[in-house]
């Protein structure tokens, strides 16, 4: 199933790959610290996959359809694409925000119409916790009204709204470290994440699991994943979306643990993978 979601930085282009990996080395389900817009763990479909991530408006809209609360987006919310209801949207999320009363079902509603009407599918918070990012003056945006067959898929998944490092993942799936890039894109939540926070990330405790971890190919990153016994690649991504709505033609690390180059180098031959350190 595709994601419901526009998502600066999703991994759609990679979920080939980790369907073959998976299937060549007889692991069976993915867990994932920043889920995003879920690609990976929508395409694989893995029951009892954990799908975890610090936004609480996110996990929301998630929870919300795998209830079975939200029935019709637009019962909710009016859904028409313009920049007048597009505005009168956002000020009603933000309010919902600003009151502390965005775990519930308009506000799910809020976030999705949001999300795919907005400029580049941009997740972005200011400092004050509000969604500050601008109409996207799409001509027919693809808005669901209803999310049948996404609650199916749903009932298969652990949804969890915790930091990276406060995450559960104590089964042995593959673990997917999708983090806000360094270097490119922190407005994803009103704290950012800092060159700290990708540190943390890169010494994780994966309980012994195989895992996978993207990121900027800065060389940084590059060199800090392999200071932390990561093995390190780097793959040709489709492109690269910033805060400024970059859009050009991107490298991108993928560091690996307990999987050998020769998985990773089969697994990612149209990626035009590298091995690095």
């Amino acid at each position: 199933m595709l994601p419901i979601l526009r998502w600066a930085g999703g991994k759609s282009f990679v979920t080939n790959n980790i369907d073959q990996l998976l299937k060549s080395t007889g692991h069976n389900g993915v867990d994932e610290f920043f889920a995003g817009a879920g690609a990976i763990s929508f395409h694989l479909e893995k029951e009892g996959s954990i799908l975890n991530d610090i936004n609480p408006h996110l996990i929301n809209l998630y929870k919300q359809i795998q209830s079975g609360a939200i029935k019709s987006i637009s019962d909710c919310i009016n859904i028409e694409n313009t920049k007048e209801n597009f505005l009168k949207n956002r000020e009603r999320f933000n309010f919902l925000i600003k009151n502390n009363d965005y775990l519930n079902e308009e506000a799910a509603a809020l976030f999705y119409y949001i999300n795919r009407t907005c400029f580049n599918g941009l997740c972005r918070f200011n400092k004050k916790g509000l969604y500050n990012v601008g109409w996207g003056q799409l001509k027919k945006p693809i808005i669901k009204n209803s999310f049948d067959g996404e609650r199916e898929l749903f009932e298969k998944f652990i949804f969890t709204n915790l930091s990276y490092n406060s995450a559960s993942m104590k089964n042995k799936h593959v673990k997917i470290i999708d983090p806000p890039y360094f270097d490119v894109f922190v407005g994803y939540t009103s704290k950012g994440f800092t060159l700290q926070d990708q540190v943390a990330t890169s010494e994780l405790n994966l309980n012994e699991s195989p895992a996978l971890a993207f990121n900027s190919s800065h060389p940084k990153m590059l060199e800090l994943y392999a200071e932390n016994g990561w093995s390190v690649f780097t793959i040709k991504a489709p492109r690269r979306i910033s805060c400024n709505g970059d859009r050009k033609k991107a490298i991108e690390m993928l560091a690996v643990k307990m999987f050998s180059d020769k998985e990773i180098l089969h697994a990612f031959k149209n990626k035009e993978v590298v091995k690095i350190y």
